[in-house]
């Protein structure tokens, strides 16, 4: 199932200590054992994240490095500020193999969940043997309390404008400097400062020009790529990959575009075992963060190493001049003839080419064109629009079965979800066999309802535990934080639920009303978001789930499982 995303949220995942035994309701059971994992608060959340790394190879603007502890990490420098340490600027070109280098992420840049890891960093800073007296930080900076220089977000450094620089340091910088005081925190003087995109609140005096450039990108790749996988297997649209070093993943491939790199069309099953594949994910499409990583791409392209051809997959803009400019600014193509005149501007294109020029950038008129376009989605049902957050999800989960409207016409998204009504959703995404009758197990629960054999089976298997009375009440509304509760009991059950020590930050506006059972699940849910926060970014933990939210809850969880 193919998913919009309506907010992204980035996760930083810190090893703790965590182990529970879970309960769905505020009622908890207490007959159970239960082990309730402290949520993890944060006073601070700094603007960049910074690693240290050693080259290993520069090419096409991707650079391979290692970690101190011997890992891989790949950057993709499209969007990276590139400075040597004594503040020269640099381009991505320039970083050659062996050097050092600090590397700063923006703490919202959200990272492929793949292995070797791939990012995409703000600032590249290369160090130097010749220089240890250099130092720099990227964060962002406030006015310092004392009203004597800037402080940066972690609280650890105070820094003092050069003396000829006229504006001020609030904002997200780079500050290269060579000498701090002994204080607490210590006070440093800049040498340079160079300010980062919209965000800071000054140029950079230094060098007028230097960050303009960088600034005025006009427009973003909307697709992720990624390569170096070979197919596994194909079953049912299913392709399951494996990277260089023997690490899966899965496409859900349904609605993908397939291609040859020479533009032959394909569908997955011409896909064969050891195939190597390029793949792209929109932007905005979730990842589902379990391992091995499942994926729902708009391209799929199989390579060939014989055919001298290139494939490009991006966003196309009118460029200076004549032609179309991809988001990357790496490739200028001209229209075939022919080509239908309003599918030109502004549209997502792939591109299969075999010569360019050696122009900067190189131009080329493709050898085929194909438009991409999102599915449209066009509700059956009187009560969502075909631009509802929820639309998509709502036809996926009529569509698989998973739910039924209350009427032909009508959805009712609005309306509430009563416990029996979502364990009967949840029954059915995992397939289970409906009977007659059956013993569900809670005293006010009949055998004999057509809830009865869903309510049965995941009683049996601890997704649902009910109340202390020995009572499920299937007839009352499951609200938010049960619906969270639920659903990280079934991962448990599926076995796609987290493993070993683990816990996220919960930084919903109103996390301390959620109550402690649900704490693991809360933790779940930041990661998947299968319950979405509000525009206040609360999570409303006690507030009714409605029909529209439980489906676009269970259109994740499906992906996630590859239904």
């Amino acid at each position: 199932m193919k998913k919009k995303i309506l907010s992204v949220m980035i996760v930083s995942a810190m090893l703790l200590s965590s182990t529970a035994a879970f309960a769905e309701t505020a009622a908890v059971d207490t007959t159970a054992d239960t082990v309730v994992t402290e949520q993890v608060q944060a006073e601070v959340q700094p603007a960049f994240a910074r690693m240290e790394l050693t080259v290993v190879s520069n090419e096409d603007g991707v650079i391979e490095t290692t970690d101190e502890n011997g890992g891989t990490v790949f950057l993709n420098t499209n969007k990276a500020l590139v400075y040597a340490i004594d503040g020269t600027e640099l381009t991505a070109g320039d970083v050659k193999e062996g050097d050092a280098i600090s590397v700063f992420m923006r703490a919202n840049e959200p990272a492929p969940a793949i292995y070797p890891p791939e990012y995409t960093p703000a600032v590249i800073v290369v160090n130097s043997e010749e220089d240890l007296a250099g130092s720099v930080a990227v964060a962002h900076f406030s006015k310092n309390e004392d009203g004597s220089g800037y402080i940066n977000d972690e609280g650890d450094l105070v820094v003092h404008a050069p003396e000829d620089y006229e504006g001020t340091l609030e904002g997200d910088f780079i500050v290269f400097y060579t000498i701090t005081t002994m204080s607490i925190p210590p006070q440093a003087p800049a040498n340079k400062v160079v300010a980062l995109g919209s965000d800071a609140a000054a140029d950079d005096a230094n060098a007028p020009a230097e960050d303009t450039e960088n600034d005025e990108q006009a427009i973003e790749n909307p697709f992720v790529k990624f390569e170096g996988s070979s197919v596994a297997s194909v079953e049912n649209d299913v392709v399951v990959l494996e990277d260089a070093e023997g690490n899966p993943s899965s496409l859900n491939a349904a609605q993908a575009l397939i291609y040859d790199v020479d533009g032959t069309e394909l569908t997955a099953a011409d896909l064969k075992e050891g195939d190597s594949v390029t793949f792209y994910v929109r932007a905005n499409q979730p990842t589902i963060l379990i391992y091995p990583p499942v994926y729902t791409p708009a391209v799929i392209i199989r390579n060939d190493a014989e055919y001298a051809g290139s494939v490009d997959v991006s966003k196309y803009v009118p460029a200076e001049g004549e032609g179309y400019i991809n988001a990357e600014g790496s490739l200028v193509i001209h229209m075939p003839e022919g080509f239908v005149e309003n599918k030109k501007l502004d549209n997502d294109y792939i591109v299969f080419y075999s010569v360019t020029t050696k122009s900067l950038p190189p131009q080329t008129t493709p050898d085929k064109l194909v438009l991409i376009e999102e599915p449209v989605i066009e509700s059956t049902y009187a009560d969502v629009a075909d631009d509802a957050w929820y639309a998509e999800s709502v036809a996926d989960v009529t569509n698989s079965g998973l739910f039924n409207g209350i009427s032909e016409e009508e959805f009712a998204p609005e309306e509430s979800m009563t416990r029996a009504m979502f364990v009967t959703v949840l029954g059915r995404l995992d397939g289970v066999a409906v009977k007659d009758a059956c013993v569900t197990g809670f005293e006010d629960t009949p055998g004999d309802q057509y809830y009865s054999s869903y309510v049965a089976w995941a009683n049996m298997n601890n997704i649902v535990n009910g109340y202390e009375d020995g009572t499920f009440r299937p007839d009352e509304t499951v609200t938010r934080e049960e619906a969270m509760q639920i659903i990280f009991n079934y991962c448990e059950y599926k076995g796609v639920g987290p493993e070993g020590a683990w816990a996220v930050l919960v930084d919903y506006a109103d996390a301390a009303e959620i109550s402690e059972y649900a704490n693991d699940a809360a933790m779940w849910n930041v990661i998947h978001g299968y319950l979405l926060e509000d525009e206040n970014g609360n999570i409303n933990p006690d507030k009714t789930a409605t029909r529209a939210e439980i489906a676009y809850a269970m259109d994740i969880l499906a992906t996630q499982l590859g239904k």
